[in-house]
């Protein structure tokens, strides 16, 4: 039996596709990289995705914090990467300093079928929790 080499990341934010980040998803001229769009889903549980303002450089920065049953349903973008791909969004968020990447289900939304994957939660999040929550990132632009 042949082990998938791909590991499945829900993005929520600016690494959605249009997004600010979406770079870190495509893949080389010569294809040695691997990201694939594979559906839209939603997380199972409620969790609280903010909008931070916190950060220097940027107006606008999502962050999901691990808090289950807070918050809202959130929506976003399945992918699948290989280990090239997972390294660059791991120096993206800054895991396991600003955010941390754990396992998580998701529910797709074109068939309802429930799919485990690796999501970013920002870490140290309870100064966070009283920001508005929101079910959908999409950066003013």
């Amino acid at each position: 039996m042949a082990v998938n080499p791909y590991k499945l990341v829900f993005v929520y934010g600016t690494l959605k596709t249009g997004e600010r980040n979406h770079r870190y998803l495509s893949t080389d001229v010569q294809q040695v990289e691997h990201a694939k769009l594979v559906a839209k889903c939603r997380l199972r549980e409620l969790y609280p995705l903010i909008v931070s303002p916190h950060f220097q450089y940027y107006k606008q920065v999502p962050c999901l914090l691990n808090k289950p049953g807070l918050g809202k349903t959130v929506v976003g973008e399945l992918y699948e990467v290989d280990d090239v791909i997972l390294s660059r969004l791991d120096q993206l968020e800054r895991h396991p300093v600003n955010y941390i990447r754990t396992r998580t289900v998701v529910v797709n939304l074109a068939d309802e079928s429930e799919i485990q994957c690796e999501v970013y939660f920002k870490n140290d999040a309870e100064p966070l929790l009283a920001l508005p929550h929101i079910s959908d990132f999409a950066e003013d632009k």
